[in-house]
């Protein structure tokens, strides 16, 4: 889930005059990095706090006590399996918290590419933080729509839950203003590659 704020084009040009211009080229392609970088962290902020403050809604399911019963069966499985191998285990809290909107909050990264697949400024989601079946979470979180699910395993059990577009929104109210300074950013770098030392 990303969303680039950039002409691509114009980072290919800004990566090829940085290899001319040498040392030159290396010292601006820093300085210009950080100040694109200060831009975006100001929607990578708000998006923070806005996955941190969202609320999420849930219809048609008994989703604290189908998890209650889900925790329990797992555990149970799983003292059963140890009990047959003739060894003990220690006791797991039955709350088992995941901290999803820290997750997500903690995830939300930008990037300023010059060269490879995807160039320019990006704000995005490291969805490499999520373990591999909460990977699609952070997109359909941002979703007012709403999704479906099974509930705790119960595939006869489907609850909808809607989400809020804690991703979309500061994006929106941001992208016009960040768009026009990393255009000039970009600009002005380009020019000052152009110019003699």
């Amino acid at each position: 889930m990303e969303i680039v704020l950039s002409d691509a084009g114009k980072f290919a040009q800004l990566a090829s005059r940085f290899r001319a211009a040498g040392a030159r080229g290396a010292a601006i392609r820093k300085a210009t990095t950080t100040a694109i970088q200060a831009e975006l962290k100001t929607v990578v902020y708000d998006i923070q706090r806005e996955a941190r403050g969202m609320k999420v809604r849930g219809t048609g399911g008994r989703g604290s006590r189908s998890r209650a019963r889900f925790d329990l069966a797992a555990e149970m499985r799983r003292q059963s399996k140890a009990a047959a191998k003739g060894k003990t285990t220690r006791a797991r809290r039955t709350s088992m918290s995941t901290g999803l909107r820290e997750r997500i909050a903690h995830s939300v990264k930008s990037k300023v590419a010059y060269t490879g697949f995807r160039l320019g400024a990006k704000v995005y989601i490291e969805v490499s933080n999520f373990p591999h079946n909460q990977q699609k979470l952070p997109r359909y979180l941002n979703r007012s729509s709403g999704w479906r699910h099974p509930t705790w395993g119960h595939r006869d059990r489907w609850v909808t839950q809607f989400g809020e577009p804690y991703f979309d929104r500061p994006v929106m109210h941001h992208r016009p203003r960040i768009t026009k300074v990393v255009a000039r950013i970009v600009d002005h770098t380009l020019d000052s590659l152009r110019s003699p030392l």
